[in-house]
């Protein structure tokens, strides 16, 4: 039999509403659109969320059927205020929606359960994810895709282990990346970050990142960890929290020697290097002069390098030839 959007809002209905003693453990609800013609199915979507069936629910994956026109999702794909009462919850994410303004501003959510959240095209500011990381403080795993007003995004978190971020070209671009007092914070990776974002990254204080890419050779000058800046002009002395760094990710619009040893000198005890080389129309002018240069993760550390792209040019030749 086939299911129509329609068939399937009845069919679930009938399933929440029936008097049983069922306690369901994962929904998740990803293809139904908010409006079926003239019919809004808001008021229908609360009370799903209001039944008994879901009190104890704990991986919850809810997100309005992904529309092309930003605009029209921007207008009013508010997710019913219900979808954020399930304090059971150990897993959660929400997409192409908007989330209610006055119950998050009210501080009236708790999820102390929750341990992995992922954000992806929603339409509010960033104030949206702050107040989810507030109200979820057994957070472990945080994703953020897509997210379209997200400016000047702070993480600030005792529990959080791994960051990641994808963001999406069409968005609005991001200002500022700021990771401060996340003393369990091991994972950051960053994708699409070429142009749309972040226009500055600050991790201040991550005493146990021991991952960090995928980092953009266009924004390393705004690039802080701790007080190191990654920039030309490295700090010579880097700070303790570089020393625990084991795996970085870079993307590099050719692997111009000297400048991928300025960073390399910041992350002394690297063990995996990635990096994914763009082409890159802009000459190099640097004078390469491997042998006159010493680094403390190549000669001590340094187990696995792994080039995509790679052409066999002089400059990739140069950068081989001081790896080996």
């Amino acid at each position: 039999m086939a299911w129509t959007g329609d068939n399937l809002v009845d069919l679930i209905s009938d399933i929440l509403v029936a008097p049983r003693e069922v306690r369901a453990r994962r929904l998740s609800l990803s293809t139904l659109c908010r409006h079926s013609g003239d019919r809004d199915r808001y008021p229908i979507f609360d009370r799903w969320f209001r039944s008994k069936v879901l009190d104890q629910l704990q991986d919850f994956h809810f997100s309005y059927q992904r529309v092309n026109n930003t605009e029209q999702l921007q207008a009013g794909e508010t997710m019913p205020p219900s979808a954020l009462s399930f304090s059971s919850l150990r897993v959660a994410s929400f997409g192409c929606c908007h989330f209610p303004e006055n119950i998050l501003a009210s501080g009236g959510i708790t999820f102390p359960h929750l341990v992995e959240l992922s954000l992806s095209r929603i339409t509010n500011s960033e104030n949206t994810l702050h107040a989810m990381i507030a109200a979820s403080p057994n957070l472990f795993s945080l994703y953020l895709h897509r997210n379209y007003h997200f400016r000047r995004v702070h993480i600030t978190s005792q529990t959080i282990v791994r960051f990641r971020m994808f963001i999406d070209p069409d968005s609005d671009v991001m200002e500022e990346l700021l990771i401060v007092n996340t003393s369990s914070l091991e994972e950051v990776m960053l994708w699409d970050q070429g142009y749309s974002g972040p226009r500055i990254i600050r991790v201040l204080v991550a005493p146990k990142l021991h991952m960090l890419g995928c980092l953009h050779s266009d924004m390393m000058s705004t690039v802080q960890l701790g007080k190191t800046m990654l920039q030309a002009m490295v700090d010579s002395s880097p700070v303790s929290c570089l020393h625990n760094v084991k795996i970085l990710k870079l993307v590099l619009h050719g692997l111009r020697l000297n400048h991928v040893i300025d960073v390399l000198q910041c992350f002394p005890c690297l063990q995996q290097l990635h990096i994914n080389t763009l082409m890159s129309h802009v000459p190099n002018k640097q004078n390469d002069n491997p042998a006159a240069t010493t680094v403390e993760c190549v000669d001590r550390h340094l187990k696995q390098v792994v080039v995509r792209n790679y052409s066999g040019k002089k400059h990739d030749y140069n950068f081989a030839k001081f790896l080996f």
